[in-house]
C-alpha cells in the first residue's frame, strides 16, 4: 500500500482478525505500536510513512499466534508493546525470513539479542533502540526499554554481518560494545548509537 501514511486504532481483541486478513493479502510490511505512543500520521518517522500503522488501543496480554503465521512478511515493527524475551523467541522461530525488524522500546534483554543473532540470517535492518516518540522538538527517549550487554554486542557483530542499518540508541552501551560494532559491522550505512555511555 502506498500514498499518505495512516495511523489506525485497533483494539487488542480485533488484532487476530486483522492479522488473518493481512496473511490472506500477503502483506509484506506490518507496523504495530503500543497505546502510550503519541504519534499522528504527520509525525511518523520516514521508515513508517508508507502504508498503515496500527495503534493498539490497549495492552496486549500475549503475542497473537496469527502474527507468527505471516509468511510473506518482510518488515515487522513492534513499538512499545511490552514484548519480552519469550515473545522474541516465538517471532524468531516463526519469522526467520524477515529482512527488517524494529522492536524499539520493549523490555528485551541479552536473551532476545542472542535469539535474533541465531535465527535471523536475512536481516538488513535491526532497530532495538529506545527512541520512538516524536515531539515537535525531538525524539523522546524511553528509559524503560531494551538494554543489552557488551557481550551481546560482540555476538551481534559476529553473527549479523549482513546488516546495513542498526539502531541501538539509549541502550547503555559502553566503549567496548561500540568498538566491537565498529570493527565487525563496517558495511553499515546507518548506525544510531545516541544516548549511550560512550
Amino acid at each position: 500500500m502506498t500514498g499518505e501514511p495512516r495511523v489506525q486504532r485497533i483494539a487488542p481483541d480485533e488484532l487476530p482478525e486483522l492479522l488473518t486478513r493481512l496473511k490472506d493479502e500477503r502483506t509484506a510490511k506490518l507496523a504495530l505500536i503500543g497505546p502510550t505512543i503519541k504519534l499522528s500520521a504527520s509525525s511518523l518517522p520516514e521508515k513508517l510513512r508508507e502504508g498503515v500503522v496500527y495503534k493498539l488501543s490497549g495492552v496486549l496480554s500475549e503475542l497473537p499466534c496469527e502474527l507468527l503465521r505471516l509468511d510473506y512478511l518482510q518488515t515487522l515493527t513492534l513499538w512499545r508493546l511490552g514484548l519480552k524475551d519469550e515473545d522474541v523467541i516465538k517471532i524468531a522461530e516463526n519469522l526467520e525470513h524477515l529482512t527488517a525488524l524494529d522492536l524499539s522500546a520493549n523490555k528485551l534483554s541479552d536473551v532476545s539479542l542472542q535469539t535474533i543473532c541465531k535465527h535471523f540470517r536475512k536481516l538488513k535492518m535491526l532497530d532495538l533502540g529506545n527512541e520512538v516518540e516524536r515531539s515537535s522538538l525531538s525524539w523522546i527517549v524511553c528509559s524503560e526499554g531494551n538494554h543489552f550487554s557488551e557481550t551481546s554486542m560482540l555476538m551481534l557483530a559476529e553473527h549479523l554481518g549482513q546488516l546495513t542499518a542498526l539502531d541501538l540508541s539509549n541502550n547503555n552501551l559502553g566503549i567496548a560494545g561500540v568498538q566491537a560494532l565498529a570493527v565487525k559491522l563496517a558495511q553499515l550505512t546507518t548506525l544510531n548509537l545516541k544516548i549511550n555511555k560512550m
